[in-house]
């Protein structure tokens, strides 16, 4: 929609334009990314969508915006010290929920595999 990136896809790019057309005839428009983790539900949506998309796994269930069964929660580990933080890989940068690290701090990376 900003213009940063082509839209070379034959199926998205009407799609595209014609979003951008209606955009310009709002009095205020403004796009915010809103990274994964910060918007569970419209990952897990988007995924069903590309997997239907592609035929993989649009099987499993008859409705494809049909939440899955929650799965009990994991304990996790209480946190070793108070500086031991967590968070994810986005893009190969390194986000930590919750805090703000100066620039320029020092860190120890352990890596914990999500449970399945």
């Amino acid at each position: 929609m900003k213009g940063q990136y082509k839209v070379n896809s034959p199926d998205l790019r009407p799609l595209w334009e014609e979003a951008r057309q209606l955009s310009r005839k709002l009095d205020s428009f403004s796009i915010k990314h809103v990274l994964r983790h910060q918007n569970k539900e419209a990952d897990r949506l988007a995924n069903l969508a590309m997997d239907a998309g592609s035929k993989r796994g649009s099987a499993t269930r008859a409705n494809p915006y049909e939440k899955p069964p929650v799965a009990a929660p994991v304990a996790r580990p209480a946190a070793a010290s108070p500086d031991e933080l967590e968070g994810v890989v986005h893009d190969g940068v390194i986000e930590i929920f919750g805090r703000d690290l100066p620039e320029g701090t020092r860190v120890k990376i352990r890596v914990v595999p999500e449970p399945r």
